[in-house]
């Protein structure tokens, strides 16, 4: 088998690989090939890689700046572009926070401005892939995930999923806060990327949501991964953490505003610090290793994650931790899922992932060529949606159709290469106060962005 990561250049890349490489027995992995436009930074993560996952014998681990060849054969194609580097994010978060507006990464104007920058690189991809390696399954990480999914099968591109943490982070946390096993129980989880909540939890036939919703020690555990307690018990759900910039938006503001920092300016001062730090071990300049360096930069680019957003400062505590630190590889989050999609796509092993699917009749209040977030069991036939039963609460069912909209038309702007259409998508997103204020950011992104920005007339 062979894997191909598209932007694998990016601080990710070495616990995908280490996990991917996990599997090599059961995958029949061969090569993974890794890919970056930026070859000089590739080469620095490379040797990160070498240290902390270096290739079982028989496993070809390449390094390309070649798309096509990169994804030559491939079985499956990892998605981890990001369009602009950590500069563009900082436009895309900067810009709407001068007119009160949420900046954030692919929430609101910023995911919007992501969109419109990745969306005809991940078409560009496609059709190299469909030429390369034209049963390979994509398995998409890049954010916005669910507008990227979306963008790409709306263009007839149909082996494709998207992927986030969120959804299996709030289902552990849930089933740690209640002392069960996760295999155990069942939840009803729903929505679409960054905006969707848990409506069910069973165990053994026993509903649990309405004694969790009353269970303030079970909340507090949860609210790690969701929203406040008080939010919680407000909406009757349990919200996926990203609905803070729903519940909470204003606060939000105040708090990003408050600090002075963004989350992206965050990143790119590790970013900076780390990649300084593998320039100086690679000249001979340090005695660092490449895998204390990237330990470091992990454990303090997870200990500052939602500081700001929620507590509107860095905790100067959490930024120095013990540099070295093993767990930080332990199997989680985007490397975990991404892995057992391949696995279970591959035939390893049936399982029962939320993911980012076409709708069909999952939910009824969406379209059936709509990119939904939902419970799917994902097997070697391909990704098979469970479906919802019943509507969804009013709240959740307006906000999810109006960001979907917003979606939907975003697509379209890029398609038809459209000042209107991008307009008119910016302003339908819920975060966004009116139709001046949306032209006013679109503008700005399209002063700052330049040439990263697709050509709207």
């Amino acid at each position: 088998m062979k894997i191909a990561i598209l932007g694998a250049a990016g601080v990710r890349t070495p616990p995908l690989v280490r996990r991917l490489l996990s599997s090599t027995d059961s995958l029949g992995l061969g090569e993974i090939s890794l890919m970056d436009i930026d070859g000089t930074r590739l080469a620095l993560m490379k040797t990160v890689i070498d240290e902390i996952a270096p290739p079982p014998e028989g496993v070809a681990l390449t390094v390309t700046t070649d798309v096509q060849a990169a994804c030559q054969d491939a079985d499956f194609v990892i998605f981890t572009m990001r369009v602009g580097d950590i500069a563009a994010r900082i436009i895309d978060e900067r810009v709407p926070l001068r007119y009160g507006v949420l900046g954030q990464e692919t929430t609101g104007p910023g995911g919007f401005a992501m969109a419109l920058r990745t969306i005809p690189v991940a078409w560009e991809y496609m059709e190299i892939i469909q030429s390369a390696a034209p049963k390979a399954w994509v398995v998409n990480l890049t954010n916005p995930s669910g507008l990227i999914t979306q963008a790409v099968l709306d263009a007839g591109f149909d082996r494709i999923v998207g992927i986030c943490d969120g959804p299996t982070e709030l289902l552990a946390a849930t089933a740690r806060a209640v002392g069960l096993p996760l295999e155990e129980l069942w939840f009803d989880y729903y929505g679409i990327n960054h905006l969707g909540w848990v409506g069910g939890v069973k165990y053994r036939g026993q509903e649990l949501l309405p004694s969790i919703l009353q269970d303030e020690a079970v909340l507090s555990i949860i609210a790690a991964h969701s929203v406040d307690p008080d939010l919680i018990k407000a909406v009757g759900l349990l919200p996926n953490e990203y609905l803070i910039f729903y519940y909470k938006h204003q606060a939000v503001v105040k708090n990003i505003k408050g600090a002075n920092i963004t989350r992206s300016e965050q990143i790119e001062v590790l970013n900076q610090e780390l990649f300084g730090e593998l320039r100086k071990i690679q000249a001979g300049e340090s005695q660092v290793k490449p895998r204390e360096a990237y330990f470091s930069y992990l454990r303090r680019r997870s200990g500052s994650y939602f500081q700001v957003e929620r507590q509107g400062r860095l905790s100067e505590d959490r930024k120095s931790r013990p540099a070295a630190d093993a767990s930080l590889l332990e199997p989680e989050g985007y490397s975990e899922i991404a892995a057992q999609v391949v696995e279970s796509l591959a035939g390893v092993q049936p399982r029962i992932i939320p993911i980012n699917v076409r709708n069909n009749g999952t939910l009824s209040c969406l379209a059936a060529n709509d990119v939904v977030e939902v419970q799917s069991l994902v097997d070697s036939n391909g990704i098979h949606p469970f479906s919802v039963s019943g509507a969804l609460p009013p709240h959740a069912e307006t906000l999810l159709q109006r960001v979907k909209g917003y979606e939907r038309l975003t697509i379209e702007a890029v398609k038809h290469k459209s000042f209107a259409l991008a307009l008119r998508a910016l302003s339908c997103h819920p975060l966004v106060p009116d139709l001046t204020t949306a032209k006013a950011i679109l503008q700005d992104y399209m002063a700052e962005h330049g040439s990263y920005m697709p050509e709207l007339r």
